[in-house]
């Protein structure tokens, strides 16, 4: 990184391939030209909080105050105009709303539920078990129009000799129907809270 910090300081022209270790960097070096090889591997998530990562990167970026910057995607997407027209509050306003319809955080708050044995069926049968115990705890507190539940998938790593299945619940229930609510979940289940 000094090296490259070195050669980015002298009055001739260089080309610097760096990562986003140089980022740190960017309030004592300027450069001519920032090229971003493949802005698709920072976006190609439906997590939601990809586009909001690279809007991060690509302001550090502009931050080291290019005269170009060149951009490469293999998609057209409407991300794109909004990167060049760098039109943030809109971008926040639109992805709040598909975040909402699509009950995804911050509207929601996510619950993973993971069941783990020492085979995949007793893992999955504990798993489906919990989802049924669930399902009629949401019936009984008539809370249905706050709760989305999952369905059981299994995971596809296994940990030691563990497998572990789970559920994905989205709530927007306040704090202590949540609670309540996961009272029905056995202990010997593991419940993640925002994961």
């Amino acid at each position: 990184l000094a090296e490259a910090v070195a050669v980015a300081q002298q009055e001739s022209p260089c080309i610097i391939v760096a990562t986003q270790l140089i980022l740190p960097l960017r309030h004592q070096l300027s450069v001519g030209c920032v090229v971003v090889a493949d802005l698709d591997a920072l976006t190609w998530s439906a997590d939601f909080q990809s586009q909001e990562d690279a809007i991060i990167q690509l302001e550090k970026l502009a931050s080291l105050r290019p005269t170009t910057m060149i951009i490469q995607s293999r998609t057209q997407s409407t991300f794109l105009d909004t990167i060049v027209q760098r039109a943030w509050p809109q971008w926040r306003t639109t992805e709040q709303e598909t975040r909402a319809a699509l009950w995804w955080p911050p509207s929601v708050r996510l619950v993973r539920i993971n069941c783990s044995a020492t085979t995949s069926a007793s893992a999955r049968s504990s798993c489906h078990i919990v989802h049924d115990r669930l399902t009629q705890a949401i019936r009984h507190m008539n809370i249905s129009r706050l709760v989305r539940l999952g369905t059981v998938y299994a995971q596809t790593a296994t940990l030691g000799k563990k497998h572990t299945w789970s559920i994905v619940l989205k709530s927007k229930l306040k704090e202590d129907q949540l609670g309540q609510l996961l009272s029905y979940v056995p202990e010997r289940a593991h419940i993640d809270i925002d994961p």
